[in-house]
């Protein structure tokens, strides 16, 4: 099966000042889904990192995994992380970032969850890459893919809050005025070969500078299955020789 974005994932999640966590809408993944949390917050506490973020997950717990991050201290003020976790129950439920701060206005939190299907069920993540920049149109080569047909799913928080930023990805963007703009994306197609220059296009509201910190990820997609079939050989000074070839398919 190709890997694919499934039908269920919910769309971003947004809160303004004033509070530390945010939560998606309920919806129920296939089993065996990938769950890809793109999760993004303000500095407003004044902390150069999140101080403990955390993703959960209702009803069935599921072991969530931090990939790339991108911190304040990286840069001036937006948060940008992703967390990645594989569905063991098929079961309506709802995803919660939280970013562990307390007091002050709040991180004016924002939560994407994107359901992968299709994915490789024992090593799903290949390559990452994070980085910054205050131009406000950019497309960064987020990574070097490491195989075949594999997915780039990423996200971008800007600080300067131009408004909610677009994307000539498949996108899904949110805005709090004064606070953050963020906006999550995935490539439409898949990348082929392996060794390809991945990018993704994260692009601010209007034309003012932006201040954006981006992390990306690859989605490795399932091993492909092999076949046994049969040869026959017959070199001329020899009799007929049966052998076995697996080949991929």
């Amino acid at each position: 099966m190709a890997l694919a974005v499934d039908a269920s994932t919910p769309v971003i999640a947004s809160v303004g000042s004033g509070v530390f966590s945010v939560t998606t809408a309920s919806f129920t993944p296939p089993v065996d889904s990938l769950l890809v949390a793109v999760c993004f917050s303000d500095n407003a506490t004044g902390s150069s990192n999140d101080p403990a973020p955390t993703v959960t997950n209702s009803g069935t717990a599921f072991t969530w995994t931090l990939g790339p991050a991108r911190n304040p201290s990286e840069d001036n003020g937006g948060s940008c992380k992703i967390y990645t976790a594989k569905v063991t129950v098929s079961q309506a439920m709802t995803v919660t970032y939280a970013t562990g701060g307390s007091g002050g206005t709040g991180h004016a939190c924002k939560l994407k969850v994107e359901v992968v299907t299709g994915q490789d069920l024992t090593s799903p993540i290949g390559a990452t890459g994070e980085g910054s920049s205050a131009t406000n149109n950019i497309t960064p080569t987020v990574y070097t893919s490491t195989v075949d047909l594999s997915l780039a799913i990423g996200g971008a928080v800007d600080w300067s809050a131009n408004g909610v930023p677009t994307s000539t990805d498949v996108e899904d963007g949110a805005h709090t005025a004064n606070q953050i703009s963020a906006v999550a994306c995935y490539k439409a197609s898949t990348t082929t070969p392996s060794g390809s220059a991945v990018t993704l296009n994260f692009d601010a509201a209007g034309a003012a500078a932006a201040d954006w910190n981006w992390v990306a990820v690859e989605i490795k997609p399932a091993a492909g299955e092999t076949v046994t079939i049969d040869k026959w050989d017959r070199p001329m000074s020899e009799p007929v020789r049966r052998r076995k070839t697996t080949v991929p398919v």
